[in-house]
């Protein structure tokens, strides 16, 4: 890949996040959210290139990630009301651009990254499997971002996305199928 093809593909996917968190989310500016988006020690993910990325390692990866991202928000301001469902958030929009779209990292990375979590997608996840309580009372029990403010809650919910992906027989970011741009 060359310099310039690397360099355009980390930028668009820095631009995706800051963009995707901009609607809602208590920090918007880009002297705010930039720092916050380039905290987490992507190289883990990309090198080494041809060493098989676990499940464990991602999720062990993208907890302490999220973490992170949180403690440092909340000393960009106290009262900013940054969840841990927006630092998750902030991660997955990125890894969806460099990872699934532009198919950069490690090997299996596309098989474990988590889908971005948005109030579009939870309305889909309803519509298509409203009465399975197997998926929605982990899926939705909060239907806001800023209410995902605990790791453990979020976990929660990926294990309910965890669910579509293997009843559909998806990679767990393609759930993001659910999410559609029209209901935007």
């Amino acid at each position: 890949m060359t310099d310039v093809r690397q360099k355009i593909i980390q930028e668009f996917s820095k631009w995706v996040s800051f963009s995707g968190t901009r609607a809602g989310c208590p920090l918007k500016s880009h002297e705010h959210l930039d720092p916050l988006i380039a905290l987490p020690n992507y190289k883990a993910l990309f090198f080494p290139r041809n060493k098989r990325i676990t499940k464990e390692e991602f999720d062990k990866w993208h907890k302490k990630s999220v973490n992170s991202i949180v403690k440092k928000a909340k000393k960009v301001s106290k009262r900013s009301g940054f969840s841990v469902g927006w630092a998750a958030k902030i991660i997955n929009l990125y890894l969806k651009a460099r990872c699934y779209i532009a198919s950069q990292g490690r090997p299996n990375l596309e098989n474990v990254i988590h889908p971005p979590i948005d109030k579009y997608l939870w309305k889909n996840i309803m519509k298509e499997f409203k009465g399975d309580d197997s998926i929605t009372s982990r899926t939705h029990i909060v239907t806001k971002i800023k209410d995902i403010n605990s790791y453990e809650r979020y976990k929660t919910i990926i294990e309910g996305y965890e669910l579509i992906a293997k009843r559909k027989k998806y990679k767990l970011i393609e759930v993001e199928e659910l999410w559609q741009a029209a209901d935007c």
